[in-house]
């Protein structure tokens, strides 16, 4: 299949093959692709600090919002840990994993020589 919508394309194939300007920028699965890019999953937080954690500052997004890079799933319990041991308050935790689309418009602007 041979498409430029993404997002149906990930909930359809199991192996994917990118391409830009005639050249091939990678094929595979989409999970192997991210470890071989080295790709980041994330760990998106809605959190009450409470003034303490000044780590998470450069983390932030908005007002009590953070977006932090883990590698595994075990991080997970200890930020939150941290947070809680701290005196904040945890409200919402979840994974955010690169999708098909943000691993194709990367792959895209390395090659262009914007890296996000």
């Amino acid at each position: 299949m041979c498409t430029h919508q993404l997002r149906y394309a990930q909930d359809i194939c199991t192996k994917y093959g990118f391409i830009d300007k005639g050249k091939i920028l990678c094929s595979g699965e989409l999970d192997e692709i991210i470890l071989k890019y080295n790709f980041k999953k994330h760990l998106l937080l809605h959190v009450d600090l409470k003034g303490n954690n000044k780590d998470f500052e450069k983390f932030k997004l908005d007002t009590n919002k953070y977006k932090i890079p883990i590698t595994n799933i075990d991080e997970i319990s200890e930020i939150i840990k941290d947070i809680v041991l701290n005196g904040g308050r945890v409200f919402e935790a979840r994974i955010h994993e690169p999708s098909l689309e943000d691993v194709y418009f990367s792959l895209v602007n390395v090659q262009e020589g914007y890296y996000e």
